[in-house]
């Protein structure tokens, strides 16, 4: 009962700022906050499928490669959202030696769970995270250093990143039996909560 109160809540939450975020694009036409609402539509589709299937079919996942696909899309435009910050490119000349820990830790996190099947996916899912952190904490450490000029969107990538632990941490709860395993809604209320804070965080990163 608890996981459809979650997934519920989520999907209102994600609702009402997938509005604030169309009106935004369409007042300030901000392709940021276009990209962000495009976002939000794609984990809606993936969540709202996921929220049926248990409604109607008791969590049986026949056909969970829908609401997969709709998840990995919301992660490619995250990556579009922190594309422009990078003069256009993907990836950029570490700004430290550490963020190579990142596609480790990454990749470390999919062999474990590739344990439990869904090999393509998990792979896909790591590539995908392991660029959205590394573009998000390539862009602070340029900032703190100084390398390139604030444009407002520090706490845009701060938000991400909260974004992708909490994701990890649902997923890691999932794998795990009891008592674990009740930490998987409390990441679901907290990765919630950040779809909320993305609206100032891109707010602000559109303001500069």
């Amino acid at each position: 009962m608890i996981d459809a109160i979650c997934e519920a809540t989520q999907l209102i939450v994600i609702c009402i700022c997938e509005f604030i975020a169309i009106f935004d694009a369409r007042r300030i036409k901000s392709r940021l906050r276009l990209l962000y609402g495009l976002f939000l539509l794609s984990f809606f589709m993936g969540d709202f499928w996921w929220f049926l299937d248990y409604l109607f079919y008791d969590w049986d996942l026949t056909y969970s490669l829908i609401p997969y696909i709709n998840w990995k899309v919301a992660l490619l435009f995250l990556i579009l959202m922190m594309q422009q910050y990078h003069g256009g490119k993907i990836f950029k000349k570490p700004a430290s030696g550490f963020m190579w820990a990142i596609p480790v830790f990454c990749g470390a996190l999919c062999a474990f769970y590739m344990q439990f099947g869904a090999y393509l996916d998990n792979i896909l899912t790591a590539v995908l995270m392991s660029i959205i952190i590394w573009m998000a904490v390539q862009r602070l450490i340029e900032i703190r250093q100084g390398a390139t000029e604030k444009t407002g969107d520090e706490w845009l990538c701060r938000v991400i990143l909260l974004f992708c632990t909490f994701e990890y941490g649902m997923w890691t709860a999932s794998c795990i039996d009891y008592p674990v395993y009740y930490f998987y809604n409390v990441f679901n209320f907290a990765l919630t909560a950040c779809f909320i804070l993305f609206i100032p965080a891109v707010r602000k990163a559109v303001r500069g």
